[in-house]
């Protein structure tokens, strides 16, 4: 979400994994059209997020050699995880501790998430021959 060019990414986790080696995925894609609120966890504004739709993010992971072998939208449960934690008082030593604005940027996602202008993906991929 944060890295413009995905193909170079995944062509160079393919580079320094063995054949046969796994790289577990956990991304948020774009996803329905709409304004996103911003700041989000990965940018502060729109100029640095670079989204990819979970169809482009899964043709960069197959083109740089590595294959799919599991492929999973999880953006319900993530909307509903989120919402639950921001339901809690903070802990002294939560996320809002390092991270600048964290419960802002944490209610954007979620909303984001709720609304399907997001998508959480997580995926594991191999390391083609």
């Amino acid at each position: 979400m944060n890295v413009a060019d995905k193909a170079r990414l995944y062509r160079e986790a393919r580079r320094v994994l063995v054949t046969g080696g796994r790289l577990a995925i956990w991304d948020i894609a774009g996803g329905a059209p709409g304004e996103l609120g911003y700041p989000l966890p990965w940018a502060d504004r729109p100029e640095l997020s670079h989204l990819a739709s979970p169809d482009q993010l899964r043709a960069a992971v197959e083109s740089a050699g590595l294959s799919v072998g599991q492929w999973n939208d999880l953006s319900e449960q993530a909307a509903l995880l989120m919402d639950a934690f921001l339901s809690l008082p903070p802990s002294p030593l939560g996320l809002h501790a390092f991270v600048e604005d964290f419960a802002k940027k944490a209610r954007n996602l979620t909303r984001g998430l709720s609304a399907g202008r997001l998508r959480a993906i997580q995926a594991i991929a191999q390391a083609a021959a």
